[in-house]
């Protein structure tokens, strides 16, 4: 334990405090220091430094209600003003380093996997997936080749290969982060060794460790919320660097089956990644549009416009002032989304004023169009429009 403090302390001094989390969290997970207020405290301040906010607003919470109780009302005061600082919306500056975060947290993360998983050998031109299986496991590819193939030719092959020196690769890790069927074949290309760690055991650990919770949430930013704002039209044009730190302004949000999201003609401010589940878009009928019933211009109550799956972003208007809702959005099986606010996206483009631009192209379309699917993307291959037909007297399943 000694030896962690000094090591803890130096990456301080070398001002590597995304290390120096990784240090602090592993002390903390010792019995005798768990609530040792100073570790907690440092590991808060780190974590502020490296740019890990949400961390660092949790635990600065947490030293708060500790020092109320103390009766310590004085520092409590200080700290509450470096929280409230810190949950002010701020433009991004490149001082918030996400990436040499990542970096540490994965190197824990991986351990903690391989402690978790059984080791398969996957033989040459063998199948260990195919498309649309129902996903059970994360893999990390000890060492070996596997190839990833994605149906019907939409993109070129991916081999992964790892040598027997190496550090393990993560693959195959999308369908754990949005509990999706596969969405391509993976083969291997030689004799692999292979770890697989069941997904069950993953959301059982992430319930019961926050430090395992966090590491699995930044891996999902990283490696599945990052690729899709590189696709998007809006964060496209945003550097690498800066993405990834957008990547983690976006807030978890859980809504449970028949959940209201927002409704029509509600000024709702805020846009929307779904993570798991399935929404539906549904025209709903307010008072003053009675006569445009009557033409027939509006579709009927309770349409369906278009249903929303992992992967789509929905009411991007919602990060526009004034902008109203034009229908209900409802969840029908239990949704994360990932919510970004008006607030902070205002902080992001306000150096960025082609992303308004772009952003008042895409709401001018459709409601239906507006959930964004870019093409030619695997993370976006479900059909998300659904036709909805009345059954008749005669229909044999009526």
């Amino acid at each position: 334990m000694r030896q962690l403090i000094k090591q803890a302390r130096q990456a301080i001094r070398n001002k590597d405090y995304s290390e120096a989390c990784v240090l602090y969290r592993e002390l903390l997970g010792h019995e005798e220091v768990k609530d040792n207020i100073d570790f907690k405290f440092r590991l808060a301040w780190c974590s502020e430094k490296a740019g890990y906010l949400n961390d660092a607003c949790a635990l600065y919470e947490g030293i708060i209600a500790h020092y109320h109780q103390q009766g310590e009302t004085g520092s409590a005061a200080s700290l509450q003003a470096i929280l409230d600082r810190l949950r002010k919306p701020k433009e991004i500056t490149s001082a918030v380093d996400f990436e040499a975060l990542a970096k540490a947290d994965r190197k824990r993360l991986i351990r903690q996997l391989l402690l978790m998983g059984e080791e398969r050998v996957l033989a040459t031109g063998k199948t260990l997936f195919n498309v649309g299986d129902v996903a059970k496991h994360l893999w990390l590819l000890l060492e070996g080749s596997v190839r990833i193939s994605w149906p019907e030719h939409e993109h070129h092959d991916r081999v992964v290969t790892v040598a027997a020196d190496e550090e393990a690769e993560l693959f195959a890790e999308d369908s754990v982060f949005t509990l999706q069927r596969r969405e391509y074949t993976v083969t291997g290309e030689k004799i692999s060794r292979l770890m697989a760690v069941s997904i069950e055991k993953i959301t059982q650990l992430r319930q019961q460790s926050i430090d395992f919770d966090i590491a699995m949430e930044h891996l999902m930013r990283e490696r599945w919320v990052t690729p899709i704002l590189s696709r998007h039209p809006i964060f496209q044009r945003v550097n690498d660097i800066d993405r990834v730190r957008i990547s983690h302004l976006f807030e978890p949000v859980e809504l449970q089956v028949g959940e209201c999201l927002m409704r029509r003609n509600e000024d709702h401010q805020a846009a929307y990644l779904v993570q798991e589940g399935c929404l539906f878009l549904v025209h709903e009928r307010i008072e003053h549009d009675e006569e445009e019933d009557e033409t027939g211009e509006e579709p009927d109550d309770g349409a369906l416009l278009a249903s929303v799956l992992p992967g789509c972003f929905l009411h991007l208007g919602g990060l526009l002032r004034g902008y109203e809702s034009s229908c209900r959005v409802v969840a029908i099986t239990p949704v994360r989304l990932l919510r970004l606010t008006q607030q902070t996206f205002e902080s992001i483009s306000n150096r960025r004023p082609w992303m308004i631009q772009a952003l008042l192209r895409l709401v001018r379309l459709p409601i239906s169009e507006q959930v964004m699917q870019p093409h030619e993307d695997d993370l976006w291959n479900t059909n998300n429009k659904i036709e909805l037909r009345k059954v008749s007297q005669d229909d044999e399943y009526a």
